[in-house]
């Protein structure tokens, strides 16, 4: 962890290597305001990370937010600034340390909100995405982004 800590000198945008998303996504993480910025998708999906949010803020980011309390889903993008940095490192660093390896990255996020970090969030405006975890999520990922493969 302290590799990655110590090679990133700017703001940066960290995404789930198994999410496959539409290009305008990425430029509104981007081009958030925020020290901290999840990407969300308001229509709830079943086996992504949910959010809560209040006051404009995230409030929580987990997967036993019960559905019907949850204001979208934590798509797997977010943007930190090269301030928030460290905070995410330490609390990233500190589950390291008691042992929770195993711990999803937005544990360390929700620790930033229990210190009082604000956390926003941005839309995803509608555009297309998907989480692919199974062989039949990539395939319906291939007809979401159907205009996109080229036979080429």
């Amino acid at each position: 962890m302290s590799a990655a800590s110590s090679s990133i000198n700017d703001d940066f945008v960290c995404v789930y290597s198994d999410l496959l998303f539409h290009k305008e996504i990425l430029k509104n993480c981007i081009d958030s305001k925020s020290d901290a910025c999840l990407m969300v998708e308001k229509k709830i999906k079943e086996e992504t990370m949910r959010v809560k949010i209040h006051d404009n803020k995230i409030i929580q980011v987990n997967k036993t937010i019960p559905f019907e309390k949850a204001d979208g889903n934590f798509i797997g993008m977010a943007k930190f600034s090269k301030n928030e940095k460290k905070f995410l490192f330490a609390e990233i660093n500190e589950l390291i340390e008691v042992g929770n390896q195993q711990s999803y990255y937005t544990t360390a996020i929700e620790k930033l909100i229990d210190k009082g970090r604000p956390v926003n969030y941005a839309y995803t405006e509608g555009y297309p995405w998907a989480d692919i975890d199974t062989i039949t999520e990539l395939s319906d990922a291939k007809i979401i982004f159907k205009d996109l493969i080229s036979d080429n």
